[in-house]
């Protein structure tokens, strides 16, 4: 049996993009919601729509401006995009929260 790559390659990006339909008629309703944006932006970054992800991200993180690992994802974006100054000072960002809210729980 041979299996022709650029089929699957179709039906995984019919698959994706019609996940991203979803997720964005889901935010129309409730635009406040971080995980929905948090998905959405994790669609769009696996597809390599980078500055969409990028979009998303930052919206999710004035929802949630403590969450450290949305700022990890943000620094992640950057360094796709070829921007790693930007990278390492999100990195940093994303670290000293990671790392506070890890001794919050410790505590």
């Amino acid at each position: 049996m041979t299996v022709k790559t650029d089929n699957l390659k179709l039906d995984f990006t019919i698959i994706r993009n019609q996940k991203i339909i979803e997720l964005e008629q889901n935010l129309i309703l409730d635009d406040t919601n971080s995980d929905l944006l948090l998905q959405l932006a994790q669609e769009h970054f696996d597809i390599g729509n980078y500055l969409r992800a990028l979009n998303c991200f930052f919206k999710a993180l004035s929802f949630e401006p403590e969450n450290g690992r949305i700022w990890n994802k943000l620094a992640v974006v950057f360094i796709k995009l070829g921007n790693f100054s930007a990278a390492m000072n999100l990195s940093r960002i994303a670290y000293r929260l990671i790392t506070q809210e890890q001794n919050a729980v410790s505590s």
